[in-house]
């Protein structure tokens, strides 16, 4: 998606940082109509990762966890460390989830399957593109992205290894 130019420019950067940004323009975006929280880790140590990459990519998400929201409605940022996580068939000593969980209608059980997918939406809008260049991104960096939903909202886990990739 992003080119087979383009390489990740790999520096150490604090993830809360990154979470933090995203989460001050999503504010600015919907300040009334959209309730944004939260709930850090605080033992999460630097990683080294494209800093502008992983923000291009959680702002994809994000912003898909604001559209799912009818009126009004809320939207968590969570982190947690992992240890002994497996991604794809490699185990890694130390990775970080970031949860991103909206309080939306949810994904249809067969949107779920392809979501991932370029062209796959259920916005009238949308282009498809904002997760497969999400989920690129964070298997260029080592990680995965993995959805759970219900008629109670989406969460997106993205995981990523803390070593360097």
């Amino acid at each position: 998606m992003l080119g087979p130019e383009s390489r990740l420019q790999m520096a150490p950067l604090n993830i809360h940082e990154v979470l933090e940004h995203i989460r001050k323009i999503m504010v600015a975006a919907e300040p009334e109509r959209i309730r944004f929280h939260r709930d850090y880790d605080p033992s999460i140590p630097d990683m080294t990762a494209d800093r502008d990459l992983l923000i291009q990519a959680f702002l994809n998400i994000a912003r898909n966890a604001v559209q799912a929201i009818d009126g009004e409605g809320e939207v968590h940022f969570r982190t947690r460390i992992l240890r002994q996580c497996t991604i794809g068939k490699k185990n890694h000593p130390l990775a970080v989830q970031i949860d991103i969980v909206d309080s939306g209608r949810g994904i249809a059980e067969e949107l779920a399957e392809t979501i991932f997918l370029p062209m796959i939406t259920d916005k009238p809008d949308g282009s498809g593109l904002g997760l497969p260049i999400a989920q690129d991104i964070v298997s260029r960096h080592g990680g995965t992205i993995l959805l759970q939903s219900s008629s109670a909202g989406t969460t997106f886990s993205t995981i990523l290894p803390l070593e360097s990739t």
